[in-house]
């Protein structure tokens, strides 16, 4: 094996590992300690580590798993001091050939003579630097800081996942609280209302009041109320003797007026409402009496110094009322006053509750999660919106009638997590108990279920992939050394292929691995002419295409196509493209690549095509031809080499273009490959 073969052979090995530690790490300490445990074990056993960071403190902390830090290291690195948060700083990996050189470098461990700092970010967020010393001179070269920064990357994606998690599940469990924790509120003041409150109202406070007074005093008494208090705004005589009219005023005239010398406020706006009761309409020509009271007296009624009614008794004879009915009567005004107190209190705490429950409820209706309450018969008392539309059916290939089961199957069975699983749609419930009920919380994880299979699936294909062309070439190694000597050319042209394969293999992951994690970072726009460009690429493969004996021709619709893309990005589309076309078609067959130009959406498109005349896809495969690894009938029946992930990376740098690809083909005849990208410059006669 060649040195550089045996490089490229342990760089795979590590990736490989690193993803396998990444795939089975439970929490961000444990994928850091494993990854660093393989790239140490495998790499850089002197000094390695971790510094992640920590916004609010503004610094740099090494993590546990860290090898090789002496005792006495700093535990900070405060943000701006050192290679490490300079690397941060500029999202580009820092090698320092000779520490004792950088004013910048911060001694970790003493005998450390070079160092190189990789950023570890994601498209959204800095997470903070992988670093590694050795204490050799100028020990990292450009094939370290490649492979260091492809591992940063991976390391990075993986954090952020098992961060992205663990918050989550911080957050799920911060809310069932916050949940059981207010509902226990409500419940508490709902029954210390009932057991000690009899009178929560102002209206049962008046009943109640009037009653009182009725029964206790003579039947040529009229009890009198005036109570304002919020929108309870009424002057209520309550009557056994018939009054006429003149006596009805004259009873609301002084109780107004001893009210207002008390202190309080009749408002003007909508006034009193004066009632009359005696069980029966009042009649005032009935038995009419128009003799003014000649005795009255008055109980104000206070709360927190703020008068709020008046309770008063009146008789049509002087001197009418007992010490005992006065006494009687001052009495009732403390108890009205205590209720009132009471009534206030309530009517504050029922204003702050109904709104801490509209801000609860405007919360849990904000949240993308279902949240329920049942009962111990299993019966929902208390639901939230998103619940609420999945238990009625919008929740695509869920039964409601079988979620509606499975939630009350959790509750009967207190159980504290489960996965419910519904074809496609998987949601993980969370139930906890509550005063006799149970409060269960549902979150549709389909998309986490979803990735984790797809990065099953990808590590697996990626396994394989590797497995094939490792094996071969141990295999030639082997040939090499004890094979028949007429046949080491053959050999060396087998091994070349083979590290070639293995070779765009790892240069294809990485572009992905790229694509994945930076995104439209990785798209770096500029005004450029599609039509030169393909005519550039379509030259370069003039000579594979003759090599094949395949026709390729360009024939551009227009005579130029401006638009504002990656000419990086987009010559790898046409590489891509333009490549498989050939290597997919018979000799003698045609390969015929256009740029034209049509409407789309309202809008002017860009229409770059590829036909061909080869073997064609069957139409079963149509929707498995973008998948990742996937190599189908016309790679098996032209036998041309690959890695199946071409097409993959084609999609992804015309979805971040704000384009999509059109695709169409029949067996034996052909297929033809569209990518359509939005125009920068509108046509002549259209701007």
């Amino acid at each position: 094996m060649t040195p550089y073969q045996g490089r490229t052979l342990k760089e795979l090995t590590v990736m490989y590992e690193v993803a396998a530690a990444s795939a089975a790490a439970a929490d961000p300490d444990e994928l850091l300690e494993r990854v660093c445990d393989v790239i140490a074990r495998h790499l850089y056993p002197d000094h390695l580590g971790v510094l992640l960071l920590d916004e609010t403190a503004g610094v740099l902390r090494p993590h546990p798993s860290y090898r090789g830090l002496a005792p006495d290291a700093p535990q900070a690195v405060p943000l701006g001091e050192g290679v490490a948060s300079l690397a941060l700083s500029t999202g580009r990996p820092i090698v320092v050939p000779d520490v004792h050189r950088e004013p910048r470098y911060i001694v970790a461990t003493p005998g450390m003579r070079s160092e190189v700092a990789v950023p570890l970010r994601t498209a959204e967020r800095k997470l903070g630097v992988l670093n590694v010393e050795s204490p050799r001179l100028n020990a990292f070269g450009d094939e370290d800081v490649r492979l260091l920064r492809a591992l940063a990357d991976q390391i990075a994606a993986a954090l952020s996942r098992a961060q992205l998690h663990r918050d989550l599940q911080r957050l799920n469990t911060a809310l069932e609280a916050r949940v059981i924790a207010r509902s226990g509120e409500l419940q508490a003041l709902f029954e210390l209302s009932h057991r000690f409150i009899p009178v929560i109202t102002y209206d049962q406070l008046a009943r109640a009041l009037l009653d009182a007074l009725n029964q206790a005093l003579g039947p040529d008494v009229a009890a009198c109320l005036l109570l304002i208090a919020n929108r309870y705004r009424q002057l209520i005589i309550h009557k056994r003797l018939p009054l006429s009219p003149e006596a009805v005023a004259a009873v609301e005239t002084r109780m107004r007026a001893h009210f207002v010398a008390l202190g309080g406020d009749i408002p003007e706006e909508n006034g009193l409402s004066l009632v009359l009761e005696e069980g029966r309409n009042y009649d005032a020509q009935a038995r009419p009496l128009t003799m003014e009271p000649s005795s009255e007296e008055y109980a104000p009624l206070f709360s927190d110094s703020e008068i709020l009614g008046l309770l008063g008794i009146f008789a049509t004879r002087p001197r009418a009322f007992s010490p005992q009915q006065l006494a009687f009567l001052q009495a009732i005004a403390r108890e009205a006053m205590i209720t009132l107190a009471r009534i206030r209190e309530i009517e504050a705490h029922t204003a702050q509750l109904r709104e801490e429950r509209e801000r609860l409820e405007a919360v849990l209706a904000t949240v993308p999660d279902g949240i329920l309450v049942l009962n111990r018969e299993g019966e929902i008392i208390l639901d939230n919106p998103v619940a609420r539309r999945w238990l009625g059916g919008r929740l695509k290939g869920v039964d409601p009638a079988a979620l509606q089961g499975a939630i009350q199957e959790i509750a009967h069975r207190r159980e504290r997590e489960r996965l419910l699983e519904f074809g496609p749609v998987t949601l993980q419930a969370h139930a906890a108990p509550m005063d006799g009920d149970v409060v269960v919380t549902l979150h549709d994880v389909s998309r986490l279920a979803e990735l984790d299979r797809l990065k099953s699936q990808f590590v697996s294909h990626v396994s394989h992939e590797l497995r094939t062309p490792i094996t071969n070439i141990k295999l030639y190694q082997t040939l090499l050394r004890k094979g028949k000597p007429e046949k080491q050319g053959e050999y060396w042209r087998i091994l070349d292929r083979e590290t070639a394969r293995l070779q765009q293999l790892v240069e294809d992951l990485l572009d992905l691995s790229r694509l994945d994690l930076r995104g439209a970072e990785m798209i770096h726009r500029e005004p450029l002419d599609l039509v030169d460009l393909t005519a550039q690429v379509v030259d370069q493969y003039r000579g594979l295409a003759e090599d094949r004996g395949v026709s390729l021709a360009f024939r551009p619709a227009l005579p130029e196509a401006p638009l504002e893309a990656d000419a990086n990005a987009l010559t790898q589309v046409l590489v891509n493209l333009i490549t498989n076309a050939i290597h997919y078609t018979p000799a003698g067959g045609r390969v015929t690549v256009s740029v034209g130009r049509r409407e789309a959406v309202g809008r002017q498109a860009l229409v770059l095509q590829v036909r061909d005349t080869g073997y064609g896809i069957l139409p079963e495969e149509r929707d498995q031809i973008f998948s990742r690894f996937y190599r189908g009938y016309a790679a098996r029946k032209s036998r041309a080499p690959g890695t199946g992930l071409g097409l993959s990376i084609v999609q992804e740098i015309v979805r971040l273009h704000g384009g999509h690809l059109e695709v169409s083909s029949r067996v034996g005849d052909g297929s033809t490959f569209c990518v359509v990208l939005p125009a920068s410059v509108p046509p002549a006669g259209l701007a």
